[in-house]
């Protein structure tokens, strides 16, 4: 069975190898050393003079335009060192060539390659097609100023056939008698950029690159222009550019320009693909080249004549000029041996070629056999079926294909069952030769879930002859013999074969594949998951190391979003121009080198905090299949902390042991038995002993616990007795158990307690105790007094005219005063007495054991009788007498601050005595200090029921008789009776709670006025009294002008009412207070005028809006000339002043009538109406109003 169906399907497999045969046929042509004209594929080499990944990276976007515009082709870039280029022109790998003009030339002459288009470059608004070299010196060798000083300089190149990396300089070199031939110091760099960096880092002192790179490099942030110097200079001009230049060449410049870059086609490039490709080109808008800067397009073909000079005037090949004419006769004598080896080469190269050149044509006739047109080929793959099927493939030669074949091959019929499967479909699906033959394909090999899709779709492929599948390579699911699933590649075609159908199936097992994908990708997924989670910086770049991927954490640490890192250059993450000048220089030695790694410490900048971050970074070379470099991955770890804990550790080191030795406490150690083991040069100085007889004997003092603390006397350096204090703690010493001990000199400290301890519990001017020492003993005798059942008397003391002393005589009398009345009372009192100053002239006395007032009395006068003696005070002679107030424990009271003030009050009461200044405290005179206790605590309680009222009393013009404003009068509605303002405030006042019922009123006014501004109502001026106590509150204008903000009522309607008095102590602060609040708009009246000291000069220096004159001055106008013609008087000189006047206390017709006589501005009082309340002044109507 096996025989005949071998004979049945060896036609059909004939035909089906004959096709791959012409397809193996192509390929062979494609890879042989035949011309490319014929291929798809359009190969065009680039002179990657700046390393190949970069090249890549540069003209890729013109390949990709390329291939947009012409799909028919494949375009491929394949990236050529200097010296590769030859090697790929001889071999024909490439189509076209892109290279400097010096190999245009070249390769024009020695391969006959042909010019196709000349590069054009766009900078700016200037398009030019030339190019040329600059030289250059770093900035800070000055010395060098001319080429001719370079002859023993090093000088670094790109390569020796680098035309703006060299040839086009050396003609500028030779200009100046230095010839590179000459020069032993010539240094090549392999990139422009490596030029560059060399002459930056000392490597080289002079370097040539080609136009445009030292710009370059300046754009990307790698270079500073100011630290290179151009030699050399030069500025072409216009009528050098080509046609289409019309400005100015826009890089810096040392050499002639010369003609930009070629496109080259090879000599069998057919004609119409040259024209394409040319066409294409020119039509091509500007696209941007990463690596350089601007932009690039092609021109025509640009005339070389210049550069085809240059090269004959510096010997370059293949243009070399003959130094003397030379004989074949000569030429045999001086190499004979040369000549005759040349002859034989000779000869054997023309047999060769002879050869070659058959092969050749035989091979070129194929070509032109495929390329002549699709009916050509297929008659001649007709004609190799005939021949193959006829003659070529035998039953035997179609036995071992398909026996030895790799892949699985399968044939069923229509009814799905197998007819012919080869050993390796066996193989793949675990059977036994020729156990597949005859079965079911689907209902075996197919998985149940998939079968009934298998058999509809086979179905409907009988029925339509067409299906999905058909013509495609999938990959499925299938059956082993033991019914294992595997995966399989199956590529699916249908034939017929007399008149039947029949299905075919190319199989490969792919399950070892598949699962190694699906590694790769699960690799891939952990990967990604990885770079996201890793708290290190990973990162990608390219051939001109700029970044491709960063990521999240690596954007996160310099506070970037991931997409700004695209195609930047590495080295401008770093926040330093030198960091990264040093940085490019590192990378392009990297480049270069045969190291796979590069180690290096990065410092970045975080953008938003300003922080700057030290990295540990590790970068590697990436290499594609040719071992060239496409790119570079790194890693890099954030070590700033890290760093910054071992400065800070070595700090700490170095701090510790300048500490320790140099810290002016002693410090030692001692072990469990007491024995010295460390002693720093303080603790043997502070002992008085050598370093030498401390270490290694017993300390003498036993130390029994640490956290204990020991004072010593000790002798100071200085031979004077001190004290030193010692803290003991536990610790280890190599190991054993220890203690450490800290010696402090304390003398100083326990000196400065003493005076502390003076200061705070002694007055500084009469060395008596102060009030702090007098509390705490007062509460000493008090507890015993209390426990021992026994009395106990303070007595208050005070100086009478004490104050008119300091005055008349000044202060310094007055201390003189208080010594020396200390010095008397302490004459008179016992050493158990306390005696304290209490502050001015005000002393105390607490008196124990003493049973009766009859003694209090007694030692009170003694006291007094002391001060009949005259003091003599810097000359002066003074009569002194004290006040005694004395109050006692427990009959006056049992509570030491009462007994005090009890005290206090008596001495008060012995004051207003006309002689003898002694008094025992009464219960009545308790009674008005209580009063004043209680009127304290009531003033608070009404001010947080809202006990307080503000009246108003109209203010009237005289000459108008109309009101214009009004005073607002704080009233205290105390139980139903209105108490006036003298019978609380000075409590107000005394309490300090005046500061926040004074806030209140100017509220209150101001609220008043915007109700009547809500109403429609015209707004008359309100004036408010302010204590003089709020004024000398720093807060108060400042809280004035925010409750006008918040008020929003103009400042014009607000008076400020200040009395005179309060200006008598605090003229300069209530002047400022005065100038704050007119600048803010308000009006300030004087308050009270003649009750006080206040006087025109005053008036002068403040300047009052209003001045108020006091009742005292009208209420006698009327009746007594003087208070007339002093009324009159002052109203003309505060006219004078330009202040407005206000007579207050205004009662009857006839005082009005001398006010207008004296021509008074405004009055206010009965005559007008008395202060209102809210509710009555709704209703008040000016009796005055005319009619």
């Amino acid at each position: 069975m096996t025989r005949s169906l071998n004979a049945r399907w060896t036609p059909w497999l004939k035909a089906k190898l004959v096709k791959q045969f012409l397809a193996l046929s192509v390929i062979l042509l494609c890879i042989a050393p035949v011309p490319l004209a014929w291929a798809d594929n359009v190969v065009i080499g680039v002179l990657a003079f700046n390393g190949k990944a970069q090249a890549r990276t540069d003209w890729q976007p013109m390949l990709a335009y390329l291939q947009q515009k012409r799909p028919e082709h494949r375009f491929e870039l394949l990236p050529l060192n200097f010296s590769e280029i030859n090697e790929a022109v001889e071999k024909q790998q490439i189509t076209f060539l892109i290279t400097n003009p010096l190999q245009y030339l070249q390769l024009s002459y020695e391969y006959q390659l042909s010019g196709v288009l000349t590069l054009k470059r766009h900078f700016g608004s200037v398009s030019f097609s030339q190019m040329g070299s600059v030289i250059f010196r770093r900035s800070e060798n000055t010395q060098l100023t001319d080429l001719s000083q370079t002859a023993n300089l090093r000088i670094g190149l790109v390569n020796a056939r680098s035309a703006g990396g060299k040839i086009f300089a050396e003609s500028e070199f030779a200009q100046q008698g230095v010839n590179f031939n000459e020069l032993q110091k010539l240094h090549y760099y392999h990139t422009h950029e490596g030029v560059v960096f060399a002459v930056l880092s000392g490597l080289a002192d002079v370097g040539v690159v080609r136009t445009g790179v030292l710009e370059q490099l300046a754009t990307q942030g790698q270079l500073n222009l100011n630290e290179l110097t151009i030699l050399a200079p030069k500025k072409p001009l216009d009528s050098e550019c080509a046609l289409d230049c019309k400005q100015t060449f826009p890089f810096l410049l040392s050499t002639e320009l010369y003609p930009e870059w070629a496109l080259m086609a090879m000599p069998n490039v057919p004609i119409n693909l040259k024209d394409q490709i040319a066409a294409t080109l020119l039509l091509m808008p500007n696209i941007e080249m990463p690596g350089s800067l601007g932009y690039l397009s092609w021109t025509t073909l640009a005339n070389y004549e210049k550069v085809r000079r240059l090269m004959e005037s510096l010997n370059i090949p293949p243009f070399v000029r003959l130094i003397e004419p030379l004989s074949l006769k000569v030429l045999w004598e001086k190499h004979r041996l040369e000549s005759v080896v040349g002859l034989i080469m000779l000869g054997l190269l023309m047999a060769f070629l002879g050869i070659l050149h058959s092969q050749n044509r035989r091979l070129t006739l194929v070509g032109q056999a495929f390329s002549n047109s699709e009916k050509a080929r297929s008659a001649l793959t007709q004609e190799l079926k005939d021949a193959l099927i006829s003659s070529e493939f035998s039953q035997k030669q179609f036995k071992q294909l398909t026996q030895t074949a790799l892949e699985g091959i399968v044939i069923m019929n229509v009814k799905g069952l197998i007819e012919f499967a080869n050993p390796a479909a066996h193989k793949i699906f675990g059977y036994e030769p020729g156990g597949l033959f005859g079965i079911d394909l689907h209902r075996t090999l197919v998985p149940m879930e998939n079968r009934s899709k298998a058999v509809e779709g086979f179905e409907r492929f009988l029925i339509t002859k067409k299906g999905p599948v058909l013509g495609t390579t999938q990959e499925m699911e299938a059956l082993t013999k033991k019914g294992s699933k595997i995966w399989v590649s199956l590529s699916i075609s249908s034939f017929e074969l007399n008149q039947q159908v029949f299905v075919s199936a190319m199989i490969s097992n792919v399950s070892e594949a598949r699962a190694i994908r699906n590694e790769l990708s699960s690799a891939k997924e952990q990967a990604e998951k990885y770079l996201a989670v890793v708290n290190a910086v990973i990162f990608e770049l390219d051939g001109s190391f700029k970044v491709t991927m960063m990521n999240e954490f690596g954007a996160e640490l310099v506070g970037w979003p991931v997409q700004a890192f695209k195609k930047l250059p590495f080295a401008q993450l770093l926040d330093q121009d030198a960091d990264q000048l040093e940085l490019n220089m590192r990378l392009r030695e990297f480049e270069l080198s045969q190291d796979s790694q590069l180690s290096v410490t990065l410092f970045w900048r975080h953008k938003s905090s300003g922080a700057r971050l030290e990295l540990k970074c590790d970068i590697f070379k990436e290499y594609d299949g040719r071992g060239e470099i496409t790119g570079y991955v790194g890693s890099a770890i954030d070590v700033t902390a890290v760093v910054e804990s071992q400065k800070a550790m070595q700090q700490t080191q170095t701090y510790f042991s300048t500490v320790v030795e140099k810290n002016q406490s002693g410090i030692m150690v001692i072990n469990a038995s007491g024995v010295i083991q460390f002693a720093n040069p303080a603790a043997a100085k502070l002992l008085n002993r050598s370093l030498d007889l401390l270490l290694g004997n017993s300390f003498g003092i036993p130390i029994s616990s640490a956290e204990e603390k020991i004072e010593l006397d000790i002798l100071r350096p200085n031979k004077t007795p001190g004290k030193a204090e010692l803290t003991v703690s536990k610790t280890e010493w190599q190991g054993e158990p220890a203690f450490l001990l800290m010696i402090h000199d304390i003398t100083d400290l326990h000196e400065a307690q003493v005076r502390i301890e003076k200061m705070a519990y002694y007055d500084a001017l009469t060395g008596l105790p102060n009030r702090s020492y007098f509390d705490m003993q007062l509460a000493q005798v008090y507890a015993r007094a209390k426990r021992n059942k026994t009395p106990f008397a303070i007595m208050f003391l005070d100086l009478n005219k004490f104050k008119s002393v300091n005055d008349t005589l000044g202060h310094h009398v007055g201390d003189e005063l208080l010594i020396q009345t200390s010095q008397r009372i302490q004459n008179q009192v016992r050493a158990s007495d306390v005696l304290a100053r209490m502050g001015g002239d005000e002393f105390t006395l607490i008196v124990e054991g003493v049973n009766s007032d009859a003694e209090l009395l007694a030692l009170a006068q003694k006291i007094v009788d002391c001060f009949a003696p005259a003091f003599v005070l810097s000359k002066h002679e003074l009569h002194i007498s004290p006040s005694i107030g004395i109050a006692r424990f427990p009959e006056d009271a049992t509570d030491t601050g009462l007994l005090l003030s009890l005290a206090d009050t008596a001495m008060y009461q012995a004051k207003k005595m006309p002689t003898n200044h002694i008094a025992l405290y009464q219960p009545q005179m308790g009674v008005q200090t209580l009063q004043a206790f209680t009127l304290d605590s009531e003033v608070y309680s009404a001010f947080e029921k809202q006990d307080f009222e503000v009246y108003y009393q109209p203010q009237m013009a005289i000459e108008s008789h109309q009101v214009i404003g009004y005073e607002a009068l704080l009233r205290w509605n105390y139980d139903g009776a209105l108490r006036s303002p003298d019978q609380f405030v000075p409590a107000l006042e005394s309490s300090g709670l005046i500061i926040k019922v004074g806030f209140w009123v100017l509220e209150s006014a101001l609220a008043q006025l915007k109700t009547w501004q809500a109403q429609g109502k015209p707004l008359t001026r309100i004036s408010v009294n302010v204590s003089p106590i709020q004024l000398l509150d720093p807060n108060f204008v400042d809280n004035l002008a925010n409750l006008l903000n918040t008020s929003d009522v103009d400042p014009h309607y607000l008076g400020i009412e200040i009395t005179e008095s309060a200006f008598m102590n605090n003229l300069k602060s209530i002047q400022n207070s005065v100038e704050r609040m007119q600048s803010l708009g308000l009006e300030v009246h004087m308050d009270d005028f003649g009750t006080g000291h206040s006087s025109l000069a005053l008036l002068k220096n403040l300047p009052f809006d209003v001045v108020k004159l006091d009742i005292s001055f009208i209420r006698n106008i009327d009746s007594d000339k003087r208070d007339y013609n002093l009324v009159k008087a002052v109203i003309s000189a505060l006219h004078a002043m330009d202040i407005r006047v206000i007579a207050e206390g205004v009662e009857s017709q006839a005082q009005l009538d001398k006010l207008v006589e004296c021509r008074c501005d405004e009055i206010q009082g009965y005559i007008v109406s008395k202060p209102m309340s809210i509710e009555q002044f709704n209703h008040f109507t000016n009796p005055l109003a005319f009619s």
